[in-house]
């Protein structure tokens, strides 16, 4: 696994709301309701690098049956080596900020705040589809652009077909 680095000076209420109220969720979800959650979304769906590696090591423990929580998620990123040492302090605080009901409160709608990180996450394949065909349409001949065309329809399709809770494939 990659380190991350964690720069000290962020604001967890700068970041992206339903991604902050997702992991907070699992980072005070039992198991269980973890697995739920998680199950419910996917690592690239999130835009924070640094709270994308706290998926991946939340993802890691669960798979392993034990509860994503604060000092679980930190033991773990420092022991795979998602993070240095150094860096442990600043993780904490992050780690902290996301289970602040004060600065989050939507971690208790877990459930609802993932679906909301997929929905982003569908819009954002969507326009890149739109810039894609967009360039190409301006550059590309018939048989690219046709090419071009039916590869977007095929990933927008299979990221629609996440929200209705299937693979359109």
């Amino acid at each position: 696994m990659t380190t991350t680095p964690m720069p000290a000076g962020f604001d967890v209420c700068a970041m992206p709301l339903s991604e902050t109220a997702t992991i907070g969720a699992v980072l005070i979800s039992p198991v269980e309701r973890a697995q739920r959650i998680l199950a419910s979304y996917e690592n690239e769906d999130i835009t924070e690098p640094r709270l994308k590696m706290i998926d991946r090591v939340a993802r890691y423990l669960v798979a392993q049956d034990t509860a994503a929580n604060m000092a679980a998620v930190a033991a773990a990123a420092e022991h795979i080596g998602a993070v240095t040492q150094s860096d442990l302090p600043t993780l904490w605080l992050l780690l902290h900020d996301l289970v602040d009901v004060n600065l989050v409160p939507q971690i208790h709608v877990g459930e609802t705040m993932a679906r909301q990180l997929v929905r982003a996450s569908v819009r954002r394949r969507i326009a890149v589809a739109g810039e894609r065909l967009s360039r190409t349409a301006e550059t590309a001949d018939t048989p690219t652009l046709i090419q071009v065309a039916n590869s977007e329809a095929h990933a927008v399709l299979q990221a629609i077909g996440r929200l209705i809770g299937g693979d359109q494939s």
